[in-house]
């Protein structure tokens, strides 16, 4: 049952698959794929037997173990009758002897990990040498620096300029200089991936990656931070972190991320290459060290996880139109309607104005009256009431346009709701819903 079981939750699968798909899935207990392939090997049912003690095992693991314990591995060495070894065969023996004593030195491992207070090290006892090692992190995979909440907020208060400077703390720790360049002459920077392998990548294919990060670092201290943050914060720093990538992500790059980089790469190229390498090397040799490199990294993904999950809202358009109603139904809407009450009255006399403005009210209450709410729900609110005042001007426009009667053929839905397929179901709304589609084209004709 060793490969159907999860050894963090305890839950047992009825198959492995069930169980891998749990791994991938489930945050509290995901594991890579490398991972994941290591739990299978480890734990899956064999028939193996030792070839120095004749001892029978049906796990992997605990074969391996086995034939890696120095006991036993000792003892049939040392049973061997020397007497009749070659002389080449007699080096071979003494070699395996040595090495087989120096992995003997090597069994004391200590491991050190506080999260976000201390840099995460391995201290290791080799030939009763202790040797302290820094993990570094993969190059996308960064850990945040370790400062309060308070210094967090301060930062994503201050705009651009506070996202520039989340980033140079960053790329400051020592366990997040995982790139350099030896040849500045060239275009090639060499970096360390979430493989924990050296790879090589161009300049323009890091900016993208550092833009990126202009988006995530934030976004994590944001949900950090979400509890000292009122709505309005929360909503100006969402802003000024989808301003960076989509409108000025170039002035970002060269007013501060570019000597970032050159500073990193002229100054730290050589050192960091050393620690990589050394690094790396460490890595394949002591499975202990790559373990907790791979639950380091697990922890950066559980960390982009739980602010992908924030960012998620807890209730659905769905959910808020079953409360409220779905407007594309709603008969005060009704093309019929607003297309007489235009012809009328005033544009904030009409039923369409004044629907729209308690719809505003109405969604707005809901929201920040909801017990844990996410600040997905925060941000689309925000999304939705700029979505509604966009369509509320320009059917004012229409409006005061003496060709209306003309041009109102469609009544303007905000997008968000137009978008509902709780509906789609029943053929007669199906139809209806064809007079509110292709919105944007008939009226810029006319507007």
């Amino acid at each position: 049952m060793a490969d159907r079981t999860c050894p963090t939750c305890k839950i047992v699968f009825k198959y492995p698959s069930i169980l891998k798909k749990h791994f991938e899935t489930t945050i509290h207990c995901i594991k890579t794929d490398d991972e994941i392939k290591d739990f299978i090997n480890n734990n899956k049912t064999i028939n193996k037997t030792c070839n120095r003690c004749n001892k029978i095992f049906t796990r992997q693991d605990n074969y391996n173990r086995h034939i890696s314990n120095l006991t036993c591995s000792n003892t049939s060495i040392n049973s061997i009758n020397t007497n009749k070894l070659s002389k080449e065969n007699m080096k071979k023996l003494l070699k395996v002897k040595k090495t087989l004593l120096n992995e003997q030195n090597s069994t004391n491992v200590n491991i050190n990990n506080n999260n976000n207070n201390t840099t995460n090290n391995v201290t290791i006892n080799i030939n009763n040498t202790q040797i302290n090692i820094q993990h570094i992190y993969p190059f996308g995979f960064e850990k945040l620096p370790n400062i309060s909440k308070d210094k967090m907020k301060a930062l994503l208060l201050s705009g651009d300029k506070g996202v520039i400077e989340i980033i140079k703390l960053v790329y400051e720790q020592d366990e997040n200089k995982n790139f350099y360049k030896m040849n500045m002459k060239t275009n090639n920077i060499s970096y360390l991936n979430d493989k924990y392998k050296l790879d090589i990548c161009q300049e323009n294919e890091m900016k993208e990656t550092l833009y990126k990060n202009c988006i995530s670092l934030p976004n994590d201290m944001l949900v950090i931070c979400k509890d000292i943050l009122t709505t309005n914060e929360i909503l100006f720093i969402n802003s000024n972190n989808k301003n960076i990538y989509e409108k000025i992500k170039e002035e970002i790059y060269d007013n501060g991320l570019k000597n970032i980089i050159n500073n990193q790469l002229m100054y730290n190229s050589k050192n960091t290459k050393t620690n990589i390498n050394k690094y790396l090397e460490i890595l394949n040799t002591n499975p202990l060290v790559k373990q907790e490199a791979l639950n380091n990294l697990t922890g950066i993904i559980t960390i982009t996880n739980k602010t992908r999950d924030e960012f998620t809202p807890k209730l659905s358009i769905r959910e808020i139109n079953n409360k409220l109603g779905d407007p594309v139904i709603s008969p005060e809407l009704s093309h019929e309607i607003t297309y007489n009450e235009f012809c009328m009255k005033k544009f904030e006399d009409t039923k369409y104005k004044k629907y729209w403005d308690k719809r505003k009210k109405d969604e707005s209450k809901m929201i920040i009256s909801l017990e844990d709410k996410k600040i997905g729900d925060i941000v689309e609110l925000d999304k939705r009431i700029s979505n509604i005042d966009y369509k509320l001007n320009k059917m004012a426009l229409i409006h005061n346009d003496i060709t209306f009667q003309k041009g109102l053929e469609n009544v303007e839905i905000a997008s968000d709701y137009v978008c509902n397929n709780s509906f789609t179901n029943d053929v007669g709304i199906i139809d209806d819903l064809q007079g509110f589609t292709g919105l944007e084209s008939q009226m810029r004709k006319n507007v």
